[in-house]
């Protein structure tokens, strides 16, 4: 799905805030878009009037682009928000995007605002507070609305969870919960992507790892824990690929429990089933090498 960003005055306004913060803002905004525009099938437009708002106090982007020296900007900020004047400029307002673009999200495309402070008049789903985290929970949404097929599902999920491998077979495995379950497969993920990694222990301990990591965990009621009949260690053992290019048989044991579907319908037989990692394997992202039936 291809996405079109918008950046408009209203979100760039001086709020009142330190210089220092502001400051941090330009800086991590400025890597963040161009990480943006990396991605395949994104468009960033600026419209025009955001170079004359007053983003410090008394200080326009114009002011600070046109004569840097003449202001107490760092000197490296100033660098970094020339990245501005680098994107494709609209005259669409905030209405004609609010209004217009917005809400006519479809299959295809989807429309968000790109906000260095959060506007009110607009939905916090269709906002990315400058940050890459708020993209990947921006395409991650609309993947939940639009995932058209057990193959595009999960080449989408191999983009917008960074910390995730996912397994091939998982193409198969994840039919079984098409179309009822998407939303809800989805926020399991993002969960397991956000906080488990932030989780892990040091030195690395498995048990002590995953009850950190249910404390913060969002689940529906069943928290995240090992497989414990051993009988099962076959089917939940996968072949990924190692840095030399050789298969190893990674057995993927601990899970995660759907318990209820898009529709809050109970059932205990829908599974994530994951290995925290192989330093040899994916950089030692998170192997995810099940989405589907409890195996």
């Amino acid at each position: 799905m291809n996405a079109r960003f918008f950046i408009v005055p209203e979100s760039f306004k001086y709020n009142g805030s330190l210089q220092v913060e502001i400051e941090k803002k330009i800086e991590n905004f400025a890597v963040d878009l161009r990480r943006i525009k990396e991605f395949s099938g994104n468009e960033i437009f600026c419209n025009t009037a955001v170079y004359s708002i007053e983003i410090f106090e008394d200080i326009t982007i114009n002011d600070i682009l046109n004569n840097p020296g003449g202001t107490p900007i760092d000197r490296d900020v100033i660098q970094q928000l020339r990245i501005i004047w680098e994107l494709q400029t609209t005259d669409d307002s905030i209405d004609d995007i609010r209004d217009v673009y917005l809400p006519n999200h479809n299959i295809d495309e989807c429309y968000g605002l790109i906000a260095f402070n959060y506007i009110d008049s607009i939905l916090p789903e269709y906002q990315l507070l400058y940050g890459i985290d708020g993209w990947f929970k921006f395409r991650r949404y609309f993947l939940s609305l639009y995932p058209r097929n057990e193959d595009f599902f999960i080449d989408e999920c191999k983009k917008y969870f960074e910390s995730l491998f996912f397994h091939e077979g998982n193409k198969t495995s994840v039919r079984r919960l098409f179309p009822g379950c998407i939303k809800k497969v989805i926020h399991h993920l993002s969960e397991l992507n956000d906080k488990f990694p932030t989780s892990k222990t040091s030195p690395y301990h498995r048990l002590n790892t995953l009850n950190i990591f249910n404390v913060q965990y969002d689940h529906d009621g069943q928290a995240a824990s090992p497989e414990g009949d051993i009988k099962k260690k076959n089917v939940l053992t996968f072949d990924f690929m190692n840095h030399g290019g050789q298969n190893e048989r990674i057995y993927c044991e601990l899970h995660l429990k759907i318990s209820y579907d898009d529709n809050n319908v109970f059932s205990n037989d829908r599974r994530i089933y994951f290995h925290e990692g192989n330093s040899q394997i994916q950089n030692g992202r998170i192997l995810v090498g099940h989405i589907g039936k409890h195996l």
